[in-house]
């Protein structure tokens, strides 16, 4: 029993014996097993830096890429955006030469026009000047001796209702070109020496009241056709007025003696005379000529405010142009400048 019992004594020791034993072993293990995945992890560690690493070398590279990618696009942009601007300046250049050429065109024709005019009034103004005798020197010189030079003639006091220039022409006649006195005038003393040519002259009286003579009701007085602040009642008495030919030739029976009729168109009836005025410019009257002349002189403003018009729009368009293509160009460099980036 003794033996037994220190068997089992020795059984159990030898298990407890075994048990710090095999605690160990499994401790050994756990231990070999923590430094294995402790090995582990590191190495996944050194992997995982090592992928990090690369990681921010590519990211970095990619973030340098998108820069410039980004720097790329902006020019790019730039670059659509100056050759839009570049080819808009071209067109508004050629719109503009296109203009530069109408305007030439229109300078030209109206350049031409001025000339031709200014031409027509010189010689008309010449016709005129021939016809009141101011180109004759020696009745100039008479006058000029006598203080009357400056003195207005009868055809510059006229008013004559449009359509009856040719009638009043060719009734007053020389008498157009007569020069006006003032009505104190020492007669005697001016004609006391005599011209050595033509002088016609008419005293300056202040228009009173109409003619009171009696005169047909069925007819009209050329009077009634001329505004005047001078009374030349006298030069146009008895003579009447016709719209045409048939008109006057109706009426001439019923003419007194000193009595006339003139049409519109200058064809002036006494009861047993005619007088029919030329059509050619030289026959042209003096009242006719004043009012071509007048015409002219409008005609001539007007053209040249037209031509003056033009130069200054020509030159605001050629300045344009220059402007346009200064732009132009610096448009042309930036955008090569803007190409040599990319």
């Amino acid at each position: 029993d003794a033996q037994q019992q220190w068997q089992r004594h020795w059984e159990g020791f030898s298990q407890r014996a075994e048990e710090p034993r095999q605690t160990a072993e499994v401790e050994q293990s756990r231990i070999q097993q923590l430094e294995s995945i402790i090995e582990r992890g590191l190495e996944r560690k050194k992997r995982l830096e090592e992928e990090l690493t690369s990681l921010e070398k590519e990211r970095s590279v990619d973030s340098e890429t998108e820069q410039i990618q980004e720097q790329i696009d902006f020019h790019e942009k730039e670059i659509e955006q100056l050759q839009k601007e570049y080819s808009d300046s071209k067109r508004r250049i050629e719109s503009l030469r296109q203009k530069d050429q109408t305007c030439i065109s229109e300078l030209d024709k109206a350049r031409s026009e001025l000339q031709a005019s200014r031409g027509k009034q010189a010689s008309l103004e010449a016709l005129q000047k021939a016809a009141l005798g101011e180109d004759d020197s020696k009745v100039v010189a008479w006058l000029q001796e006598r203080g009357l030079g400056k003195n207005p003639r009868l055809v510059q006091s006229l008013k004559v209702e449009s359509g009856w220039e040719a009638a009043v022409d060719l009734v007053l006649g020389e008498s157009l070109q007569s020069v006006c006195l003032e009505q104190a005038s020492d007669l005697t003393a001016l004609l006391k020496q005599l011209p050595d040519g033509m002088v016609s002259m008419l005293e300056v009286v202040v228009k009173g009241e109409a003619n009171k003579q009696a005169y047909s009701d069925a007819l009209q007085l050329l009077s009634s056709k001329i505004r005047s602040d001078v009374d030349i009642d006298d030069l146009l008495s008895g003579i009447f007025i016709a719209e045409n030919i048939t008109e006057a030739l109706s009426k001439r029976s019923g003419l007194a003696a000193g009595e006339s009729i003139v049409t519109k168109q200058g064809v002036w009836l006494g009861r047993h005379w005619v007088r029919v005025k030329g059509d050619s410019e030289k026959q042209a009257g003096i009242l006719e000529r004043k009012g071509r002349i007048s015409t002219l002189e409008q005609e001539i403003l007007k053209l040249s405010q037209i031509v003056t018009d033009l130069a200054d729009a020509q030159t605001t368009i050629r300045r344009t142009i220059s402007k346009s293509e200064s732009k132009r160009e610096e448009l042309q460099r930036e955008t090569g400048n803007k190409t040599c980036l990319l």
